[in-house]
């Protein structure tokens, strides 16, 4: 019986980056993620056959391997984000006014915790949920500008430095 108790048992990794490091890591499914400084990725040992679910707090980007059969969820405190094979940035700070998901490639459907609203973005938009009032905005963006920090240099366009500070 001691066996089948083991089956059940989902190994779950964790990946902290700190203050000042950020990194990269492959998942189970060959599915990349990078991520930010003060961000925390969880994920199983194995994914499940029917669903690959991760959690995040802080910031990723991930570029998800397609499989139909399997979704890959991203989940954090404010918005659980459904992939169906796809280019995206995740950015979800815990105590930040913002919770934000910007898509590069593919297609992704956000959906709004505490609410019944899904919403499909689009290459190159942006949806953004204050964590204070729970209004979101969705906004057409360069994407790219958004995945900056992976490689590690920092460009302003037309940002207040108190919107780059923050």
């Amino acid at each position: 019986s001691d066996t089948v108790s083991r089956v059940n048992e989902v190994i779950v990794n964790q990946v902290i980056m700190g203050n000042n490091s950020k990194g990269s890591i492959l998942l189970p499914d060959g599915t990349k993620a990078w991520l930010n400084a003060n961000s925390k990725l969880i994920y199983p040992e194995m994914f499940s056959k029917t669903s690959r679910k991760v959690k995040l707090e802080g910031e990723a980007y991930f570029e998800v391997v397609h499989n139909e059969k399997a979704p890959f969820y991203v989940e954090t405190e404010k918005m659980t984000v459904n992939v169906l094979g796809t280019h995206f940035d995740v950015k979800s700070y815990s105590g930040k006014e913002f919770t934000q998901t910007v898509l590069l490639s593919g297609k992704v459907e956000v959906q709004l915790l505490n609410t019944d609203e899904k919403i499909i973005l689009k290459p190159n938009q942006m949806i953004s949920k204050n964590n204070r009032t729970g209004i979101y905005k969705l906004n057409d963006v360069d994407a790219k500008e958004y995945t900056i920090w992976i490689n590690e240099k920092l460009v302003f366009t037309n940002e207040k430095l108190s919107t780059i500070l923050s």
